[in-house]
């Protein structure tokens, strides 16, 4: 059995609610998928943390995730994301997982939770049709994930300026969202980069 954290989302303390993240759904996709696992989102209070074979804890934090002392002590716990590894995106040793479609579907039970808790029916549909993509693994560029009409798409990705960011961009333009978002800030070193990004 596979355990996945999402720290940002859990500590997420907004009625919006921060967006799911694209590794975990990507995880919980690969090893349903690929090696018949059954995966299942933990809360950070679950101090059974023995049955599962690997717990993967991912943040896009800016500020250094504060994890509970029982997940701190337990030998299963592999961190990723780049608040664990200085702001750079570590691809998987398994790079097919990178390449996983990221289904949002091992956040129902989490969400129906949140339901029951008064977070908005709208919320929680946004975040069920939303589409997440990180650009890059690394050097290899990954593709672009099936994207609704009229939904919004978030990037993943803390350099937006990666090679090719144009074109991808593009693509994911002419799928009509409603949007495209950044987890992280967009930094723009260059005022060429500044105005093709406002183009």
């Amino acid at each position: 059995m596979i355990g996945l954290v999402d720290y940002d989302l859990y500590t997420s303390a907004s009625a919006q609610l921060a967006p799911p993240n694209v590794e975990i759904m990507k995880l919980a996709t690969y090893y349903k998928k690929e090696e018949n696992k059954f995966c299942r989102l933990l809360h950070l209070d679950e101090t059974e943390l023995t049955a599962y074979d690997k717990i993967y804890v991912f943040s896009e934090a800016e500020a250094p995730p504060t994890l509970p002392e029982h997940f701190l002590r337990a030998n299963n716990i592999i961190y990723g994301g780049t608040a664990f590894t200085n702001g750079v995106y570590i691809p998987f040793k398994n790079e097919i997982i990178d390449y996983t479609i990221p289904r949002s579907s091992i956040y129902k039970q989490f969400l129906k939770e949140k339901d029951l808790a008064g977070i908005k029916m709208k919320v929680i549909e946004h975040i069920l049709d939303d589409t997440y993509y990180r650009m890059y693994a690394g050097e290899n560029k990954l593709p672009i994930p099936p994207i609704l009409p009229r939904k919004r798409v978030f990037i993943f990705d803390k350099n937006f300026f990666a090679p090719d960011w144009q074109k991808i961009v593009e693509n994911i333009t002419k799928k009509s969202p409603s949007s495209i978002r950044t987890i992280h800030p967009i930094y723009c070193k260059t005022t060429s980069n500044f105005f093709k990004l406002r183009e």
